[in-house]
């Protein structure tokens, strides 16, 4: 095994620990809805993180492809949490900016699985 496996798993799974926390936070108190987006943004970061070490991993370019195609849509759920994120937590940011964020990067994993 690689260093480079190792600090790849090790931050993914520093991003689930902080997931778990941030998940009993929201169970505890279902009002602090900024938790869980943070916690689904952990995730996605994680998953993220184990599809770049396949990347890493890939032996043809077929599956190199393959994998960057599936990446989009952890980047998706990141990008959306974060805007979530913002303006949940942060109560920052105009609406239809944030609306306009998410469009134009769900148009863009449309795109990629279409094309």
């Amino acid at each position: 095994m690689s260093w480079v496996t190792v600090i790849w798993s090790i931050s993914a799974g520093a991003c689930l620990t902080l997931a778990f926390l941030q998940f009993i936070v929201w169970c505890k108190d279902r009002a602090a809805r900024a938790n869980l987006v943070f916690a689904v943004g952990a995730v996605a970061v994680a998953v993220f993180a184990g599809l770049e070490l396949a990347l890493m991993r890939t032996e043809t370019s077929a599956q190199f492809g393959t994998l960057l195609r599936w990446i989009h849509i952890p980047a998706w759920v990141l990008i959306v949490s974060i805007v979530a994120f913002v303006r949940l937590y942060l109560n920052a940011g105009r609406r239809w900016l944030a609306w306009t964020v998410v469009a134009v990067r769900t148009l863009s994993l449309i795109l990629n699985f279409v094309l």
